[in-house]
């Protein structure tokens, strides 16, 4: 109904706006906020002063989620913590048990999704994308569990998991495939620039690896993510699109120099990613355990990398003229986030934290 009645109150005059030309709404006042514009400018006097409790309530309404997101992430960075994964002191609870530096923690990184993305628009996209990865997992994680812990108990146990997994995983990595390269280049650097935790605190508190040797890699390895992410992607493909406006405001021509700039890309982040983390490995002290570990996590290196060329070369690139046209690229996407599901529940390994678990919850 709210769609219906959107359709209905435009007033095409008001906002210079061809009749019927929908496109063109994204560049008119209605943008930025179409409900409110549209009760706004109608010249009743009702619906301006409702328009007026809409913008308030715009403001309002969405405390209670931040609210909870805010409290999610502080408990996510604290079990993160408990588990060894990040520093100690986002253990540290205050005198109504909640974590303190996890919850500043959390507000800072929300606070941050707001310097790049000059609107709504550009943050939802960005983080449904990066949400949505998360969700990749899910598939090779069900079949792992069957095929590591087939006597667990199970108190209802989904029928047909493989083919229900395997699309699962398939969508997860389409809507993630879908977001655009435009806003994908951003969230696989924000991802990788993660990698650097896992050596400093999982490595190390987990495997034993040499803390020298996990600082230095780390630095290394955003200095080099920092570098050729804005010399190799945001310089050619990003700046020149409009980066960080809701959409690409031009679109480029693919030229031979494109292609040489994110082969290269690719090449050195995929080689700085395997090759420092097969270094901090070999330092462990419990090096056979720690390789064991991250060979079962190649899958996921292989996913982020995948997301990331197939988005470059498919119709969702920042090209007038994509390399792999639509439907086609979506197709080998599909077929890709099929091999990568597989690859996944093939590579899971039983773990230690999962034996516990399942002691807990009555038994393997």
């Amino acid at each position: 109904m709210l769609q219906v009645s959107f359709i209905g109150a435009v007033n095409w005059s008001a906002i210079s706006v061809k009749p019927g030309d929908w496109v063109d709404l994204l560049s008119s006042t209605l943008s930025s906020g179409p409900f409110y514009e549209i009760m706004a400018t109608s010249g009743i006097a009702i619906l301006a002063g409702f328009a007026v409790v809409l913008l308030i309530d715009a403001v309002i309404s969405p405390s209670g989620t931040g609210w909870i997101y805010i409290g999610t992430t502080a408990r996510t960075l604290y079990g993160l913590a408990a588990d060894g994964h990040l520093p100690n002191s986002f253990l540290k609870l205050n005198r109504y048990r909640v974590p303190s530096w996890a919850t500043i923690a959390a507000l800072v990184l929300g606070l941050l999704f707001l310097l790049p993305f000059p609107t709504w628009y550009a943050i939802t996209t960005f983080v449904t994308t990066t949400t949505v990865f998360t969700y990749i997992i899910s598939g090779p994680a069900l079949m792992t569990l069957r095929k590591t812990a087939p006597n667990a108990n199970r108190p209802i146990k989904l029928p047909a998991a493989s083919i229900i997994g395997a699309i699962a995983t398939i969508a997860a990595f389409l809507i993630v495939y879908w977001s655009t390269f435009y806003y994908l280049w951003f969230a696989i650097a924000l991802i990788l620039a993660g990698l650097p935790l896992f050596f400093m605190y999982t490595m190390v508190n987990r495997y034993g690896a040499s803390k020298p040797a996990t600082v230095a890699s780390s630095i290394v390895y955003w200095v080099v993510l920092i570098l050729t992410t804005y010399f190799l992607i945001y310089l050619p493909f990003a700046a020149p699109t409009g980066w960080p406006s809701s959409s690409p405001v031009t679109m480029l021509k693919l030229k031979p120099i494109h292609i040489i700039d994110f082969v290269a890309y690719v090449i050195v982040m995929a080689a700085l990613t395997i090759g420092l983390t097969l270094y901090v490995a070999s330092t462990a002290k419990d090096r056979e355990n720690a390789m064991k570990h991250v060979r079962a996590g190649w899958w996921v290196v292989a996913t982020i990398f995948s997301a990331l060329v197939l988005s470059f070369l498919g119709s969702f690139s920042v090209f007038e003229t994509p390399i792999i046209p639509f439907p086609w690229d979506t197709v080998i996407a599909a077929l890709a986030a099929l091999v990568l599901y597989l690859y996944g529940s093939y590579s899971g390994i039983l773990t230690e934290d999962l034996v516990v678990a399942l002691r807990e919850m009555g038994g393997v």
